[in-house]
């Protein structure tokens, strides 16, 4: 599994059903991944689908990803050689 899926699936599967589903109303927007594995977490709680977009307000931030993918990377120590 690649770092940008497992933090795709991290991220999504640390949401509640409420934010899961009001970030899946702007699902579209999305790339195909994130939409992808976004329906798969819906799915997998046995949820519906939302039509139509959800108030930008609903939506979680960009950073919030990204905070969940650099958790996910390993540390990368620089080592002095001598």
């Amino acid at each position: 599994m690649h770092v940008q899926e497992q933090a795709f699936r991290a991220y999504y599967g640390s949401m509640t059903d409420g934010d899961l589903l009001a970030v899946a109303a702007n699902r579209t927007s999305f790339i195909p991944l994130a939409q992808q594995l976004l329906c798969e977490e819906v799915a997998r709680r046995n949820l519906a689908l939302p039509a139509g977009s959800a108030p930008p307000e609903k939506v979680h931030s960009a950073s919030a990803l990204s905070t969940v993918v650099h958790r996910l990377l390993p540390s990368r120590r620089h080592h002095v050689h001598n």
